[in-house]
């Protein structure tokens, strides 16, 4: 059997029970019909950014005394790490975190988070383990695997390019932040971009999805795709969970603002409402270019109305040569099923 010194008890189980599942193989009683879950997020990482490992214990049908999970980060990644409900690090081994599960109730699951700082070099990867062990039938358990992750340079994430078939990828960024920050790709500039425009996309957090403790984000910019008005436009995308609202501003560079008007050169009429105004659209299951939604303007200030889960917050041009065919549209987005895909019309 393993001895533990100084260690939580149900930590201090859940490693007897990985000595007793070596010592009297794995009863299934206690372990065929569990499991463990674990995933990085977001991937791909952004170095010098922020990631979280999700970690989801799945018991069967037995009542188990104890239960922990072990989650080992490989190099280069190190630490401190920030553990918390009910995870620590421990101490002789500090490139693992020990979270304590205790007594589990049959056909329940548990999850803990890790969070973390992203290296400058990857991949990221977490090796797993959960022990467990039930005395009543008496039985013992493990549950293990790995899980990897690559780390892209800042403004280079790998995104999923989807219905823009062979356009660029300008720029993306991902990060794993908490309410009121945000991930920004900004200030790009692409061979095709009329008169030195640039391109960006900052995502800041309203609201995490529950129980997650930072929102994984991450978000790009693509040029000459498949849904903008001339070839050297932009399309921006943002992958945030379900249940997250979070306020996204595009930067459209020169001749790019989704503005029925702009190639006239002419300003948003007087007193009209130029939210309501705009030819902005959305992909809401990007990749796939169907369905295509225009993207109403918002209601009682950053309320999403019935039926869509985005809505134009403000349109501010803002053009060198004052031809309103640049400048930045802000959007509230709560997705509800899939990724977002935005771009002017």
């Amino acid at each position: 059997m393993t001895r533990l010194v100084r260690t939580r008890r149900g930590v201090a189980v859940a490693l007897a029970a990985v000595g007793c599942a070596l010592w009297i193989g794995v009863s299934a009683a206690a372990a065929s019909s569990a499991s463990l879950t674990v995933s990085i997020l977001p991937t791909p990482l952004t170095a010098g950014s922020q990631g979280v490992v999700q970690a989801t214990f799945n018991n069967g049908s037995a009542k188990l005394t104890g239960a922990a999970i072990f989650l080992t980060f490989g190099s280069p990644v190190t630490p401190p790490f920030t553990p918390g409900n009910g995870c620590s690090s421990l101490a002789h081994f500090p490139n693992t975190v020990a979270c304590s599960l205790g007594v589990m109730q049959p056909n329940t699951s548990v999850t803990r988070y890790v969070e973390f700082m992203v290296p400058a070099t990857g991949p990221v990867t977490v090796k797993y383990v959960a022990g467990y062990l039930s005395l009543g039938p008496l039985g013992a358990g493990l549950a293990k695997g790995s899980a990897m992750a690559p780390v892209d340079p800042p403004g280079m994430a790998s995104i999923d390019l989807g219905p823009t078939g062979g356009a660029t990828s300008v720029g993306g960024q991902s990060g794993c932040v908490g309410p009121g920050h945000t991930v920004s790709i900004d200030g790009l500039t692409g061979n095709g971009f009329e008169e030195g425009g640039t391109a960006g996309a900052d995502v800041t957090v309203g609201s995490n999805a529950a129980g997650l403790p930072c929102t994984p984000i991450i978000t790009g910019v693509v040029q000459g795709g498949t849904g903008s008005a001339h070839g050297n436009c932009t399309d921006y995308y943002t992958n945030v969970p379900d249940g997250t609202k979070v306020q996204i501003k595009l930067t459209f560079p020169d001749e790019c603002m989704p503005w029925p008007d702009n190639e006239a050169g002419t300003h948003f009429p007087e007193g009209s409402d130029e939210t309501a105004g705009t030819m902005l659209y959305e992909w809401p299951d990007y990749p796939s270019p169907s369905p295509e939604v225009t993207v109403p303007a918002c209601s009682a200030g950053d309320t999403i109305p019935g039926g869509s889960d985005a809505c134009v917050v403000s349109v501010v041009p803002n053009d060198g040569d004052n031809d309103y065919d640049a400048g930045t549209i802000t959007v509230v987005y709560a997705p509800n099923g899939g990724d977002g895909g935005f771009h002017g019309g």
